[in-house]
């Protein structure tokens, strides 16, 4: 018997076309069945290819921005106006 992995309850077997999955009752979400083997797995060497290109991401324009304007925020003296 299988058991959902989210909370433990125990999983039913589904078929829809050519597919299978497992379906837990009380979470009512789809589960692979991951020991099928999948004809659109991505190969090896194209996965070793992908995880180089892989990178730290820049800072956006919105950041830099957002940090001068705090900057200029701290600059800014309110002064009481008399009416």
């Amino acid at each position: 018997m299988y058991y959902c992995p989210c909370c433990k309850d125990s999983l039913l077997k589904h078929i829809r076309g050519q597919e299978t999955y497992w379906f837990c009752r009380s979470c009512w979400q789809e589960m692979p069945i991951l020991t099928q083997r999948h004809s659109a797995a991505i190969p090896q060497p194209i996965l070793e290819k992908l995880s180089k290109k892989i990178t730290r991401p820049q800072p956006s324009l919105r950041d830099a921005y957002v940090s001068k304007r705090r900057s200029l925020a701290n600059n800014i003296i309110l002064q009481p106006v008399s009416i």
